[in-house]
């Protein structure tokens, strides 16, 4: 025995199944997030990525302000020369001994002494000059550098990308063996 039903019915069916189909985020719990959403809640999650970023950005901020750090915090010249202090240990280690009581002969008394009452923090070099102060000039350099890099690889990449993209078939080729071959190097 077949049951008949009429087209109304049929219809409301129909429609019933699609809005079910066409609609599923109206029965999930949270509505779809963006690629760059999910991306960015995991790195805020992830506390050793939000750890590095953090030293990377104070980096970035001590070195960019070094010329500040060193005549008003550490009172020193980068590229001051002084042969009489050449090679001469780092303060910090003498100061922290200071600190807790290890120190019975007077150590960070005598660098002080001897350096004329500015600390070198880090020591001195073989001719004599801060090395704190030219390491936060080096990662001023260093900042520079990459950023000239990372602007030149864009330039280059989108500038292939697009060559190869509107050309296609043997351009598209020449490039892709091009860069495999400089990535294999």
């Amino acid at each position: 025995m077949t049951t008949r039903t009429t087209g109304v019915e049929e219809t409301t069916v129909i429609q019933r199944e699609a809005a079910s189909v066409l609609r599923p985020w109206e029965e999930m719990a949270h509505k779809p997030r963006s690629f760059w959403s999910m991306a960015l809640y995991n790195i805020r999650h992830d506390w050793l990525t939000m750890a590095a970023i953090g030293l990377l950005l104070f980096l970035a901020v001590i070195s960019l302000a070094a010329p500040w750090i060193n005549e008003n915090l550490l009172g020193v010249d980068a590229n001051e020369v002084n042969p009489e202090i050449s090679f001469s240990p780092p303060y910090i280690t003498a100061y922290i001994r200071w600190l807790i009581g290890l120190d019975q002969e007077g150590k960070a008394a005598q660098l002080m002494a001897l350096w004329g009452g500015t600390p070198h923090w880090l020591g001195t070099d073989q001719l004599g000059r801060d090395q704190l102060a030219r390491l936060l000039y080096g990662g001023r350099i260093s900042l520079a550098i990459a950023f000239v890099a990372a602007t030149i690889t864009l330039v280059l990449g989108v500038t292939l990308g697009v060559v190869a993209g509107y050309y296609g078939r043997w351009v598209d080729d020449l490039s892709m063996w091009f860069i495999n071959t400089m990535h294999s190097i």
